[in-house]
C-alpha cells in the first residue's frame, strides 16, 4: 500500500513538473509573438521614420507605378499627415 502511495506521489510530482515546464514554454512563446506583433504594428513602423503614402482614392501606394504624376497624395507620418502632389514617378528601387 505504501509503495502505491509513493508511486502516486511520484507521478503527481512528475505531472506538476511537466505542466509547469509546458506553461513556461507557452509563456515564452507568447512573449516572442508579442514582440513580433509589436514590430509589425503600423504605429511602431511610423515611429522608426517610415511613412504611409496613399493615393487620391485612399489606397496605400506600394510602388511608384501605383501613382500618377500630378496626383494628390496623403502622407501619414508618426505625428500628423501631409498632403502633397506627386510630380514624377520612377519605378526603379533607390536605396
Amino acid at each position: 500500500m505504501q509503495q502505491e502511495q509513493q508511486a502516486i506521489a511520484w507521478q503527481r510530482q512528475q505531472l506538476i513538473q511537466a505542466t509547469s515546464q509546458h506553461l513556461s514554454q507557452a509563456t515564452h512563446h507568447c512573449r516572442l509573438l508579442q514582440q513580433k506583433l509589436a514590430t509589425l504594428d503600423p504605429h511602431r513602423v511610423l515611429q522608426r521614420g517610415y511613412a504611409v503614402v496613399r493615393s487620391a482614392d485612399g489606397k496605400i501606394a506600394r510602388q511608384a507605378a501605383d501613382l500618377v504624376p500630378g496626383e494628390e497624395l496623403q502622407i501619414q507620418l508618426q505625428e500628423g499627415q501631409v498632403t502633397a502632389d506627386g510630380v514624377t514617378t520612377t519605378s526603379e528601387r533607390q536605396y
